[in-house]
This record gives structure tokens, sequence and C-alpha cells, in this order.
């Protein structure tokens, strides 16, 4: 991805932080991320809370609110809707292989597994649907959910109130180096379970 097309991106995010419908585009990109779509609602709440709000921890709750109920509805979907919209969402993102993996994963350890999906960069909707489709318990469902998205989203909220642009710039420095990270740790993890 280009210079150029990560500035758009965040223009994008940027202007929808200073507008007056703010917390309906975090609802939504937080809802959708966990449910159907690939835009996460980390860079929103990030410009949200540089754009002078000092209520990170409103704003936090929002996202994980929002992206927990997402979760809920990507769930019913693989229990009851998994051969008219989970397989096509599936299909259309070319997650075949990831699913067919999730599936095995569940097996072994479905609560771990879920916990780490929803809190680390993976999509986390194809574990989401899997989740329904393989009947996860939906209470050991919804506690991960809460406990994995609220530890991102209020570990994102509070490093931005906290240091600023200095956090951003951290975070765009060593992007990469923590998406490797969190993929070794996964790795090892799912290593452990496999064998």
């Amino acid at each position: 991805m280009s210079l150029k097309h990560l500035k758009q991106k965040w223009e994008w995010f940027a202007e929808r932080a200073h507008g007056a419908h703010a917390r309906a585009w975090l609802s939504i990109l937080s809802f959708t991320e966990s449910s159907v779509f690939v835009i996460p609602p980390d860079p929103l709440l990030i410009a949200i809370l540089l754009a002078g709000s000092s209520r990170w921890l409103y704003y936090a709750t929002i996202t994980t609110i929002a992206s927990v109920i997402g979760a809920v509805f990507g769930y019913l979907i693989g229990i009851f809707f998994f051969d008219i919209l989970g397989e096509p969402l599936i299909a259309l993102y070319g997650w075949q292989s990831n699913f067919l993996l999730v599936q095995g994963l569940f097996e072994r350890d479905a609560a771990g597994i879920m916990l780490l999906a929803a809190f680390t960069p993976i999509p986390y909707k194809v574990f989401v649907l899997a989740a329904g489709f393989l009947s996860v318990n939906p209470f050991v469902f919804i506690v991960t959910a809460i406990i994995g998205r609220g530890a991102r989203y209020f570990l994102i909220a509070y490093a931005t109130h906290r240091f600023g642009t200095y956090a951003v710039d951290l975070v765009r420095r060593y992007s990469a180096v923590a998406t490797i990270a969190a993929i070794v740790i996964i790795g090892v993890y799912l290593a452990r379970l496999i064998w």
C-alpha cells in the first residue's frame, strides 16, 4: 500500500472523527468489522480521540459494545444463515482454507482461540462465523468477545489518550513488527494445540 493511499485512508477517518456523526460511524464500523466487513474501527477511534476528545473511556466502551453486538450478529449468521450469508462472505474474502483450519482449532480450545481472535488483528469474523456454525457455547463466545474486544479497544483508546500523536507514530512505525509478533504468538499457540 502506497504512502499516498495510506494518507487518503487516514483522511477519510479524520473527516468522520470531526463530524457530527462520529459516534454513529464508530458504532457502524465496530459492528460490521466483527461480522461482515473488513474495515476496522481502530483508526476512527484514534482519530476521534486525537480530535480533542478526552472521553477515551466512553469511546472505547462504544467501540467494544458495538463490536460485541456485531460478533453476536455474526454468530447468529453462522448458526441460522450459514449457507445463505456465511459461505458467500467467506468466499468473498477468500478465507475458505482459514475457515477449515478454525473448525479444527475450535475442537481443541474454542475459548482460547476466540480470545486470541478477538484481541489480535487477524480476521475476527472468520472465527465468529465458525463459532456460530459449530455452535460454540454462546456464554463462552460472548465472554471471550467482551474480554478480547474490550482489551483491544480500551488499550488503543488509553494509549491514544495518554500519548496522543506519539502513540500513533509508534503504531505506524511498528505496525508491521506488531503484526508479525502477533502472528508468531498465534502460530506458537496453534502449534501447541495441534501437536
